[in-house]
């Protein structure tokens, strides 16, 4: 199965430049910041992090190939299994390492976690759904 990766920078509204939505999120202990990307089914980090935080986990090999919105490959290196910690809640998943590229938190996670993106102030806000 092919996975598809939407990813838009900024977006230029009526007057003003919507800005993406990220949040903090604790995997394995390190804070990082993800782009909320609701194109993504696939929570992705870059090679480069890996290695800088992560590369004592056991990368996995890739199970999925992965094509972004435009349709050019992603290039998987595998997949981690690690803890992710968001507004307070950890959970367990697969994250999926990318030779390039930039750090997403994809769907499946975003609803896992039960995340909402709310317009903000000066940018979306990522809130947990009230149930």
């Amino acid at each position: 199965m092919n996975e598809y990766v939407l990813v838009v920078k900024d977006v230029t509204g009526i007057n003003k430049v919507i800005i993406d939505p990220d949040v903090d999120v604790i995997i394995e202990g390190t804070k990082i910041k993800l782009l909320v990307d609701t194109g993504a089914r696939l929570t992705i980090i870059a090679q480069d992090k890996y290695k800088e935080s992560w590369s004592s986990k056991i990368l996995y090999p890739p199970d999925v190939a992965t094509v972004a919105f435009e349709g050019s490959k992603i290039d998987l290196l595998g997949y981690l299994w690690a803890s992710l910690t968001i507004l307070g809640k950890t959970l367990r998943g697969k994250i999926y390492v990318a030779k390039k590229g930039i750090n997403v938190l994809g769907l499946l996670h975003q609803a896992e976690f039960n995340l909402l993106i709310k317009p903000g102030r000066d940018k979306p806000v990522v809130i947990e759904k009230e149930n």
